[in-house]
């Protein structure tokens, strides 16, 4: 798993952050499918399938949603630039 929160003044700081939207990923869990998809602090969660995110509550909903198996598409802001990394949702 990964530890998110909402983008606040503190965490922009912490992690050098541009961006003022989406969510920030704190940590990553060792050996998580978080992290075997190459997902880092610091990363900033811009969206996921297409949704822009907002807030770490939309993210939560979106996974909780997604059914078991699933691959989420992940848009991932870091170090200036912009990729997509695909997680699949544990059974």
């Amino acid at each position: 798993g990964i530890t998110i929160n909402d983008i606040t003044p503190e965490l922009r700081r912490k992690f050098s952050l541009e961006e003022r939207s989406g969510v920030v990923v704190v940590d990553v869990e060792r050996g998580s499918v978080a992290d075997d998809a190459g997902m880092q602090p610091g990363d900033v969660i811009l969206g996921v399938n297409g949704r822009d995110l907002s807030r770490a509550r939309q993210f939560a909903e979106i996974v909780k949603s997604s059914k078991r198996n699933a691959f989420l598409r992940i848009k991932v802001a870091r170090g200036g630039g912009q990729m997509f990394i695909a997680v699949r949702k544990p059974a």
